[in-house]
């Protein structure tokens, strides 16, 4: 199985999901079709989990994101959550002053009932 990566544009983030565990989601999330460019990262990450990693770790470093991304974003938590036999960390960053990220990565924790790290910038 190869890594799934796509290149950052202007609207949305750069993913990088490595065969590692290493996950890391970063920069704008607002492009037109975000169900569409998730739903790809979503299959790839079934196949994935279907191998039963022991440890992923996911970083999520999000400037802005549209509400359509948020839901998609949470679907791939969800999806590695389900992961019952793999120890899994969520890093969470934001900058200092986004109130509004920062928020939302705990709106996150919240309904997925799992642990965050939270790392200001």
């Amino acid at each position: 199985m190869e890594a799934y990566f796509i290149v950052a544009t202007s609207k949305s983030p750069e993913i990088n999901f490595a065969t590692n565990g290493e996950f890391t989601i970063s920069g704008n999330s607002y492009m037109e079709d975000p169900i569409d460019f998730y739903s790809e990262l979503a299959d790839w990450l079934k196949l994935f989990l279907a191998q039963t990693p022991s440890k992923l770790s996911l970083n999520i470093s999000l400037k802005y994101i549209n509400s359509t991304s948020r839901k998609a974003i949470l679907n791939i938590i969800n999806l590695i959550n389900e992961c019952r036999k793999c120890e899994f960390k969520i890093v969470w960053v934001y900058q200092g002053d986004d109130d509004e990220i920062l928020e939302l990565g705990q709106d996150f924790q919240k309904i997925t009932e799992q642990d965050f790290e939270f790392r200001k910038l």
